[in-house]
């Protein structure tokens, strides 16, 4: 009897002391566990990797964005919410010369002097203010990684904003992208009536005393119909682009 107790107590102590598989073993014996470890592996090493790629292409982007303008190309985001490079055959301009129009109604306004204007003392808010739906004309495409390239840009001295008040508040602005005689125009805000429309003509008036030859609009719309705005060929904006891009640099 003695023997058989002894016999049992050695197999359950070697049951005990047998290495146990892991759990990733147990797993890879179906389908099933194989591709949760392929999973975890994937989250565990790619992520990082994935973080860091996306880091990379956030500080590379300001300078990406600069060269695609030199170019004739601009940023924008497509309905799956990557950024393509839009370079179209027909492009709107609006006139830095005396076809630049001023409507009646606006001019009283400007007349009045009810709106305080400033260049370049609320970029920020700008931006934000442009990517917001309900101001924005067409469907949102200023995403955070953009927001923050061309804050980015705003303080290397190559993104600007003109600033409407009202009343201390901010009612209204435009920011753009400026290289040598070039100006692109990215998008205006307005929370007040004509707000949009003052610092588009203080813009236009800007440019004009610095000596810039381009106003880049991209698309033609109502607004900048309004304000004399036309389309020309890719080939013909080329040429301009090339022209306004060989002045010196100027301050905004």
């Amino acid at each position: 009897m003695d023997y058989i107790r002894w016999a049992f107590l050695l197999g359950w102590l070697g049951k005990i002391n047998q290495p146990q598989k892991s759990h990733w073993e147990n797993l890879l014996k179906t389908p099933v566990g194989y591709r949760l470890m392929i999973k975890s592996f994937i989250e565990r090493n790619f992520s990082f990797v994935g973080a860091w790629i996306m880091q990379i292409q956030k500080r590379s982007l300001p300078e990406k964005i600069l060269a695609a303008y030199r170019q004739g190309q601009f940023p924008m985001v497509n309905r799956f919410g990557f950024i393509s490079w839009k370079r179209p055959q027909v492009r709107a301009l609006i006139p830095l010369d005396e076809r630049f129009h001023i409507g009646k109604r606006l001019t009283k306004k400007l007349e009045a002097q009810i709106f305080e204007v400033t260049f370049d003392q609320a970029f920020a808010d700008v931006i934000h203010n442009c990517a917001r739906p309900s101001t924005h004309a067409r469907d949102v495409w200023l995403t955070p990684e953009l927001i923050e390239a061309y804050i980015r840009l705003h303080k290397l001295g190559h993104a600007h904003s003109v600033e409407v008040w009202h009343d201390g508040k901010l009612v209204g602005g435009e920011y753009g992208l400026a290289i040598g005689g070039f100006y692109a125009g990215e998008s205006m805000f307005h929370y007040e009536d004509y707000a949009s429309r003052v610092a588009l003509v203080h813009l236009v008036n800007r440019l004009r005393a610095k000596g810039f030859t381009l106003l880049d609009t991209q698309y033609l719309n109502a607004t900048s119909r309004e304000f004399g705005g036309y389309e020309i060929e890719l080939a013909e904006y080329n040429a301009l682009l090339a022209a306004a891009l060989a002045r010196a640099e100027t301050s905004f």
